[in-house]
């Protein structure tokens, strides 16, 4: 049977050449996320390269789940923390309960966060959130403000 070239169709290997080992999995800066920045909601750069910024998966995570309104993302109506109609007596205990169930995922199911403490500031028709917590995969302390 003739093939392609001097050998015989299926008696040879298709190609000749050396196996090559696969890549290792991505380390350091590769496996980081682009910051956000708090107040614009828009990637951060570094002034000094002119690069975007990095975080980590964790921290980015833990604050489009704080900054999102819950049933505004179309990809998943669960996500993002919830608004509370009335600023009462309660407002603290409510606001640290969203802030729980916004963040479910990674407290409760992956054990990849745990929060340090919530800080409520009522404002005159606003009030501010911000989150101390720990990101349990590199062991470093993050804030952010909803």
């Amino acid at each position: 049977m003739a093939g392609v070239g001097t050998s015989p169709a299926g008696l040879c290997p298709a190609g000749i050449g050396q196996p090559e080992a696969a890549p290792l999995p991505p380390t350091g800066t590769s496996t980081m996320c682009r910051a956000i920045d708090q107040r614009s909601r828009d990637y951060t750069i570094d002034v000094t390269t002119g690069h975007l910024t990095q975080t980590t998966p964790v921290r980015q995570r833990v604050q489009i789940r704080l900054c999102t309104e819950l049933t505004s993302a179309s990809a998943d109506a669960a996500l993002g923390m919830g608004r509370i109609a009335k600023m009462g007596d309660r407002f603290e205990k409510e606001v640290e309960a969203l802030v729980y169930r916004a963040l479910h995922q990674e407290i409760e199911v992956e054990r990849i966060v745990e929060i340090q403490s919530i800080f409520t500031k009522k404002g005159p028709r606003r009030a501010a959130v911000h989150v101390r917590f720990v990101d349990l995969t590199t062991g470093e302390g993050h804030e952010v403000s909803a």
